[in-house]
């Protein structure tokens, strides 16, 4: 095992409370610039993308490399905005520890309990940075109270020249009895305290809260502390691997890997390998400082770095020096954040589709949740996208990168099916006397569970390499329902057992049996259609909340806590469906004369509220769908030929 040089921070909020602003201010204090900017000045280290500096929000992460003492960090700065959360949540998966940003002034809104369920998600310690400390009427026992109702875990740090308040000290020991008693008893000094508190931190036990002022640079040096001594280096396997976090592409279009090594070293003219590749080599290595890059030989572990040469690995691949070795590093979590509709794009008239959809799949590299597809039925092209605020950044950035005026068209609803009960499905594909029949038991997941694959064939009556086959081609494809032709979730999918032909069954023949199992199964199960939902936070005049709450109802969500703030404006808190809650911002803004603004953050997929009108619009038939056929192919007298889904359970080999 080795000691990383380096520990990875990033920066997270919800927009508005102040992240870039940390930003500079901890970049200033630990001498990595000379001078802070400022958001409203346009000026600020990160935000040097024009359409950064015209909005005033961080579109996409960046990163910068400082020092404190003997100790070396990188420090990632994400966007806040809740349309760009895709952005953030890639970081996620490289970070050693995150640093929120809360403001003081609105609180805990719903992207901070996201952060929080993210960080929770990919095992992230954290610091609370509560900012705008210095506006008037700050109630700072209401901040502390919804902080540690959101997570308990959440404590208020002080120190004074390295040492531990005694306030802190008395919340680490309500961690445990033990502690408690070590505490009462005061047989234990500061060393003893700096000692837990770091262990505290590091393995997510308590989440140290700082009050401050990122433009007044107070408790900046309160952060800096916790940084210096109350985190410590990762350890790394001696194997040399890395994980990709985000592609970019520069001026000439030459693809840039980002990854971060997690064990080992990569150096300049190594050949790597990731899923699906036959090694590819690395050309250049750089270290990106703001929007700079510069030159090295290698990269070490826990190091940051880019790479030129890695030409189609993905988002979230392992890349390795020995091919062998990507199992060594744990899989990328599937990502949560994904956008919930999707819209036609309107081309100038210059432009062709086809030159089009090849021009963005390089955009497509760099934010594969925008899922780009081409419709049958109109030729258009389609693209998914997370909110009015996406449609806006991805119109220009098209425009800015690729040089093309286009317009997206009204966007619609991605909505997705599951079953309600247990089910088993058959799939059998015997085209021309090579067969194959597969298994399959579906069932209900929990929300947000996605497609689980589990495997409960004997070994005895089927190889092990069949059974990888199989299991690999139940995660292979997006499988979709049989409602409206959405795509399935939330539903674990197990391989039962498996008939094949020794000498005569092809890979080919289990794909497309394990389809089929899949799509009978769901011809036999009751299915559910499934919309996504948002949860909402209106402020607006008190006068006017009765509106709002009539709103709510009307629109089919439901309305929760309402908070005063001041004299005379109200909080309302609720969740709501997407598709009748998507113009409401519009609405709202009228009838408040500007007054009222809603902050909008995803909830999950929940049953729809309009089933049959959804349904009957959509009018999809799965039977006819040839690409995803519930039917199986048999064979005789020389012939394959197709049995339907409903007499399958009738002539199937598997008894």
């Amino acid at each position: 095992m080795i000691t990383g040089e380096r520990t990875t921070i990033g920066i997270l909020a919800h927009v508005d409370a102040g992240k870039t602003t940390l930003t500079e201010a901890l970049l200033y204090h630990a001498g990595a610039i000379s001078k802070r900017g400022r958001v409203d000045h346009g000026d600020t280290y990160f935000d040097f993308e024009s359409i950064e500096r015209t909005r005033g929000i961080t579109v996409s992460s960046k990163q910068a490399d400082f020092e404190i003492g003997d100790r070396k960090f990188t420090l990632i700065d994400t966007p806040g905005h809740a349309d760009l959360s895709a952005e953030m949540e890639r970081s996620l998966q490289i970070l050693d520890l995150a640093i929120i940003v809360v403001s003081a002034v609105d609180g805990v809104q719903s992207h901070t309990a996201t952060i929080f369920q993210l960080l929770e998600k990919y095992g992230v310690p954290a610091i609370i940075y509560i900012n705008k400390n210095d506006r008037a009427n700050v109630d700072k026992d209401k901040t502390m109270d919804s902080l540690q109702e959101l997570d308990e875990r959440c404590a208020l740090f002080s120190a004074a020249d390295s040492e531990l308040s005694e306030s802190f000290i008395e919340q680490l020991a309500m961690l445990d009895e033990e502690l408690l008693n070590t505490f009462m008893e005061g047989k234990e000094d500061q060393p003893f305290w700096l000692n837990t508190a770091k262990k505290a931190v590091m393995n997510r036990s308590v989440f140290p809260c700082v009050w401050g002022s990122a433009l007044n640079g107070d408790g900046i040096g309160e952060v800096i502390n916790i940084m210096e001594n109350l985190t410590e280096p990762k350890v790394y396997i001696e194997a040399a691997g890395a994980r990709v976090y985000k592609i970019m592409h520069d001026s000439k279009g030459q693809r840039l890997t980002l990854f971060k090594v997690l064990g080992g070293t990569l150096k300049v003219k190594d050949m790597v390998y990731y899923n699906g590749s036959d090694g590819e080599k690395i050309n250049q290595l750089m270290r990106l400082n703001g929007g700079k890059f510069e030159a090295v030989s290698e990269a070490w572990a826990g190091d940051v770095c880019t790479a030129i040469g890695i030409h189609k690995a993905e988002i979230g691949d392992i890349i390795t020096a020995d091919s062998e070795n990507i199992e060594l590093f744990p899989v990328s979590k599937m990502p949560e954040l994904q956008p919930v509709m999707e819209a036609s794009l309107v081309l100038p008239q210059d432009i062709d589709v086809f030159t089009a959809m090849k021009t963005l799949r390089q955009l497509e590299a760099e934010e594969p949740e925008i899922g780009l597809r081409t419709s049958e039925t109109t030729g258009d092209i389609h693209m998914r996208v997370m909110g009015t605020i996406h449609i806006e950044v991805l119109t220009e950035s098209i425009r800015d990168k690729y040089g093309m005026d286009i317009a997206f068209g009204p966007p619609v609803i991605l909505y997705r099916e599951t079953i309600e009960e247990s089910i088993v499905g058959y799939g059998h594909f015997e085209p021309l006397g090579h067969y194959a029949e597969v298994q399959l038991r579906l069932e209900p997941g929990p929300s947000g569970q996605g497609i689980l694959s589990k495997n409960e064939a004997n070994t005895d009556d089927l190889k092990i390499q069949f059974q990888k086959l199989i299991t690999g081609h139940i995660k292979e494809k997006e499988h979709l329902g049989v409602l409206t032709g959405a795509p399935l979730t939330d539903v674990t999918i197990t391989l039962m057992a498996a008939r094949t032909a020794l000498r005569e069954t092809q890979g080919g023949d289990l794909r497309q049996a394990t389809y089929r199992a899949v799509r009978q199964g769901l011809m036999k199960a009751t299915s559910v259609l499934l919309e996504p939902w948002y949860s909402f936070e209106i402020t607006l005049p008190a006068d006017l909340a009765g509106r709002a709450m009539a709103d709510v109802q009307r629109l089919h969500g439901v309305s929760g806590d309402m908070e005063q703030l001041g004299d005379n404006k109200v909080s309302l808190k609720g969740e709501v469906p997407v598709a009748t809650f998507v113009d409401y911002p519009i609405e709202l803004a009228s009838y408040t004369k500007g007054e009222g603004t809603v902050s909008l953050q995803s909830a999950g997929y929940r049953p729809c509220h309009n089933p049959k009108e959804v349904i009957e619009q959509a009018d999809y038939n799965p039977e006819r769908d040839l690409d995803n056929t519930p039917n199986s192919i048999y064979f005789k007298k020389g012939a394959g030929y197709e049995v339907k889904w409903y007499d399958i359970d009738e002539v199937r080999h598997i008894k």
